[in-house]
């Protein structure tokens, strides 16, 4: 068959790829912002749990 135009392939050796490159530091600042971004609806309906349940033991 004739070779294909435009069809690039590249090649990396094994001992230079590094799979976790960078998986701690993402982890860390990824867990924080999916936290920032979630904490009202987890958080409010805790908080609204934790007085209604003094509010009980009071009465």
């Amino acid at each position: 068959s004739l070779p294909q135009k435009g069809i690039v392939t590249y090649g990396l050796a094994q001992n230079r790829q590094n799979p976790l490159a960078g998986t701690f530091n993402a982890a860390v600042f990824n867990t924080f912002r999916r936290t920032r971004h979630q904490i009202l609806y987890w958080g409010l309906p805790l908080l609204i749990a934790y007085e209604t349940m003094q509010w009980a033991i009071e009465r």
